[in-house]
């Protein structure tokens, strides 16, 4: 045993010099990442304080919004629902440039995502209907009302339309 014991302590010094030859000869060297510096920001993106001027817009006891979107003559849009944490009924309000506030879609149900095409449809995500399209006379046409399995979408929420008409849309669950 004191043998085996003394060729083991002979050869540790080989053992290390072996890992040590071997490590240094990895491909691997390891540096640091430095970011660059952050941005200064200019002109659009310039900071300020213009948010702190803005001021609360009553929706008539409706909560939200989930989404807003403006139209070519400066009124907004919003998709609305009944109570703070209830989106069983739901509206699309139109607050016009002075602040008058009518409903433009009863819903019904909770609606999120408003886009307007290029058309000028209002086009917008009914948790009722699924996806939606509202023209001028607010005449409503359900563009898709299903997921590709053919389910009813049950939580449509994110939307957007690319410049080449492509409409873009999140279904939360399902």
């Amino acid at each position: 045993m004191k043998k085996r014991t003394n060729y083991l302590i002979a050869a540790l010094p080989f053992v290390a010099m072996t890992g040590m030859m071997l490590l240094d000869a990895c491909a691997i060297h390891p540096t640091s990442w430095e970011p660059a510096s952050a941005p200064v920001f200019t002109e659009t993106t310039a900071l300020n304080e213009q948010l702190n001027t803005t001021q609360k817009i009553s929706l008539d006891g409706w909560y939200g919004p989930e989404d807003i979107v403006f139209d070519t003559m400066g009124n907004m849009y919003a998709g609305v629902h009944i109570g703070e944490t209830d989106f069983t009924d739901g509206r699309i309000l139109k607050v016009d440039p002075a602040g008058k506030v009518d409903t433009f879609y009863n819903a019904g149900s909770w609606v999120a995502g408003l886009h307007f095409d290029g058309k000028g449809n209002l086009i917008a995500l009914s948790h009722k209907l699924g996806l939606i399209s509202i023209i001028p006379e607010e005449e409503v046409t359900v563009l898709a009302g299903k997921d590709e399995r053919g389910k009813p979408f049950l939580i449509p929420n994110g939307l957007d339309i690319a410049s080449d008409g492509k409409i873009y849309f999140t279904n939360t669950s399902d």
